[in-house]
């Protein structure tokens, strides 16, 4: 792309999976060089995706132009229903849990349908997005008889209700995600958020009500952060006979 813009100003927004890839390819140098020599400015997630791209360019930071920081979110949209009739209209009752990105690896939803599969109590699980993995999940799911509903891709009003109508999102990224935007998507609407401390997710919802960050990797935990915040929404269970 900076080749082909000739010269013509432009911005190139680098996410974690685009700088953990030219990392790894053949003159990565020479690529990143050319990259940051044809882009007007840069756009990195975070600082640590900046200084693996600087890394990988063999560049000084006062090199080329830089911005980091999150991907810009669309705004909270106002909802004719009340949340209520939104549970009732999507199907959701007790306390369900939303994911929202790519099933990849990376985002880790296979973690989260394994968490949810150990709670000494039911919960459901909105799984919208979609992805490479779609039909694995699918299985893992029914499998491990897990209340999931796969959403598929979802936007505007439908993605909207989501976030309204469930209980609170789950972002179980592994190691090498950056900063997905889901949590400020989830932020911006007061929803609680469950993560793992991959990328720059811990520094970005450090101190934020009803959100709990979690060891990347660490199913167990990310199940016990479930379970709490599940008790504190909707109390104990009646032990099961």
């Amino acid at each position: 792309a900076s080749r082909i813009a000739g010269g013509r100003p432009h911005l190139c927004i680098c996410h974690a999976t685009d700088v953990r890839w030219l990392s790894k390819l053949p003159g990565r140098r020479l690529i990143a060089r050319q990259i940051a020599k044809g882009a007007t400015s840069m756009w990195f997630l975070s600082r640590t995706l900046r200084d693996q791209f600087l890394a990988t360019a063999g560049l000084d930071p006062s090199s080329m132009s830089a911005h980091v920081g999150p991907m810009p979110i669309d705004a909270p949209t106002a909802l004719a229903e009340p949340r209520a009739e939104l549970r009732r209209r999507l199907g959701i009752e007790g306390f369900t849990l939303l994911f929202l990105g790519r099933l990849v690896p990376v985002k880790g939803p296979d973690q989260l349908l394994l968490a949810v599969s150990q709670l000494p109590d039911p919960v459901s699980l909105r799984i919208a997005g979609d992805g490479p993995e779609r039909g694995r999940l699918l299985e893992q799911a029914r499998r491990l008889g897990i209340d999931a509903t796969f959403e598929g891709w979802v936007a505007g009003e439908r993605k909207e209700a989501l976030l309204r109508a469930c209980d609170a999102i789950v972002v179980p990224s592994r190691a090498k995600d950056g900063l997905p935007t889901v949590l400020f998507e989830a932020k911006a609407r007061h929803l609680p958020i469950i993560a793992t401390a991959a990328g720059a997710i811990a520094e970005q919802i450090h101190g934020e009500p009803d959100s709990v960050v979690v060891p990347v990797d660490d199913v167990a935990a990310l199940g016990r952060a479930i379970d709490r915040l599940r008790t504190q929404r909707f109390g104990a269970q009646p032990t099961r006979g």
